[in-house]
C-alpha cells in the first residue's frame, strides 16, 4: 500500500481546493491520503466532496511535536512507500508514479521544485535541476550543511522509519532533522530527480522560501543551523565541526565583523550562509 501524508493547519486550510485537485490528477491512482490535523476545526468539511480515500487524525502539540508523533503512527502502519506532501503547494501529475518507480530501487527520493506565487501562478521551474542534473545520488553527507530533503519533495520507503529516531525539542526544521537521521543511522541510498516536481508556494508564511535572499533570511537560516546541528550533538551525532562553525558565524554576523554578497544561485535549504564574507 501507497500513502500520500500531508499535514493541515490553519494557515495553508485556504489551499485545500487546489490541493485535491492535483491529488485527484496524479496518474498513479492507487494511495490513500493521510492528513495530520493541527488545530483546524472544520477539517472534515474541507475534504468531504473529495473522490480520494482520506484519513484525517488530529494531533496536538507544537508543529515540531506534531512532526515526532506522526512519524511514530506512521511507524505503526502496514504499507510500503509514503509520499509526503506539503498541503499549501502542488505536485505535478506524475510525481507520485515517479517516485515510486525510483524507490523500487532506492531508500529516499526527493524531487525538484518549481516555484509558484501565492495565486499558484508559476514562475520558476526546476530551481536545482541546474545544479544537480536530472539524477543525483547521494547519502547522509550531501546534507550535513544544507538540506533538498524536506515534507513536500520527499518519499521514502516505510522501511526506513525502522530507525529509532531522537525526539529533541530544539530544531525548527523538523524534516532535516528527521531525514538527516533516517539516512545516517543506517546509511541508505537516496536519490534526487527533477523528473517530476513540487510546484512549491512562496508566500509570507513560507518558512524556507527560495525566492530572495536577504540579511533577515541569512540570520534564519543560521539559527536553523545552529538549534539542528547542537540537536544532532544531543543525540549523539558528531556535528561539532558544524556547530561551531555556524555559531562563529552567528557572532560575526550580530558583531557586524562581516558582510553578505546577495545573489541568486538556487540555494538548497539553508545554503544561504555561505554568502558570508568574513
Amino acid at each position: 500500500m501507497t500513502i500520500l501524508v500531508s499535514y493541515l493547519y490553519p494557515s495553508c486550510a485556504q489551499y485545500v481546493d487546489d490541493y485535491i485537485t492535483s491529488l485527484e490528477r496524479q496518474t498513479y491512482k492507487n494511495f490513500q491520503v493521510v492528513i495530520f490535523n493541527d488545530g483546524v476545526s472544520n477539517a472534515y468539511d474541507l475534504f468531504e466532496k473529495s473522490k480520494l480515500k482520506f484519513k484525517l487524525i488530529d494531533l496536538s502539540g507544537s508543529p515540531l511535536q506534531i512532526r515526532y508523533k506522526s512519524f511514530s503512527y506512521l511507524k505503526s502502519l502496514d504499507l510500503s512507500y509514503i509520499i509526503f506532501q506539503d498541503l499549501d503547494d502542488l505536485l505535478t501529475s506524475n510525481r507520485i508514479s515517479h517516485a515510486l518507480d525510483l524507490l523500487e530501487d532506492f531508500d529516499l527520493v526527493c524531487n525538484d521544485l518549481s516555484l509558484m506565487d501565492e495565486s499558484s501562478r508559476l514562475f520558476k521551474e526546476n530551481v536545482w535541476e541546474a545544479r544537480l542534473g536530472g539524477f543525483f545520488e547521494f547519502d547522509y553527507p550531501f546534507i550535513w550543511n544544507k538540506n533538498i530533503v524536506g515534507l513536500g519533495n520527499t518519499a521514502i520507503r516505510k522501511s526506513v522509519l525502522d530507525s529509532e529516531l531522537a525526539k529533541d525539542p530544539i530544531p525548527i526544521a523538523a524534516d532535516w532533522f528527521i531525514f538527516f537521521q533516517l539516512l545516517y543511522k543506517k546509511n541508505l541510498k537516496a536519490v534526487f530527480t527533477s523528473g517530476a516536481q513540487t510546484l512549491y508556494r512562496q508566500h509570507s508564511n513560507n518558512l524556507v522560501g527560495l525566492s530572495e535572499v536577504s540579511s533577515s533570511r541569512i540570520k534564519q537560516a543560521l539559527k536553523v543551523k545552529i538549534n539542528h546541528f547542537k540537536a544532532l550533538i544531543n543525540s549523539g551525532i558528531d556535528a561539532k565541526k558544524y556547530y561551531l562553525e555556524a555559531l562563529s558565524l552567528q557572532k560575526a554576523f550580530e558583531e557586524n565583523t562581516c558582510s553578505f554578497t546577495p545573489r541568486s544561485d538556487n540555494f538548497f535549504w539553508w545554503e544561504e550562509t555561505t554568502l558570508i564574507n568574513q
